[in-house]
């Protein structure tokens, strides 16, 4: 419900905007990256808080910024139909298993020089 909400006040917010000339600002691959990501963690978080400190870490994470997000959103405003595909493959991928490397999830749990694991 939450992400559904999220969908239509981005289009709702991108609709008097007009698309730029150009580029976007991030890639389509990126944003969708970026917001699964943090639409995951928000899942995870155990308030409101916490998933705001969690989407920050992982957009610092990514190299890509609020404003990022935001202008991707309205760069193709004038194309709601392209807004609704980006929504939709974000649905499928929240859908889809989450796959985890077990090469990183060992490194993650043993660092050099810290303790525990």
């Amino acid at each position: 419900m939450l992400r559904a909400a999220l969908a239509l006040s981005t289009l709702a917010f991108c609709s008097a905007c007009q698309r730029r000339a150009g580029e976007p600002p991030i890639t389509r691959d990126k944003y969708v990256e970026v917001y699964v990501q943090i639409l995951r963690a928000g899942d995870e978080a155990r308030d409101s808080f916490e998933a705001k400190i969690r989407a920050v870490e992982i957009m610092d994470l990514r190299d890509v910024t609020q404003q990022e997000l935001l202008d991707f959103a309205r760069f193709y405003a004038d194309d709601p139909e392209y807004l609704v595909s980006v929504w939709q493959e974000i649905e499928d991928r929240l859908k889809a298993p989450v796959v985890v490397d077990s090469a990183a999830a060992a490194g993650e749990a043993e660092r050099p020089g810290e303790e525990g694991g």
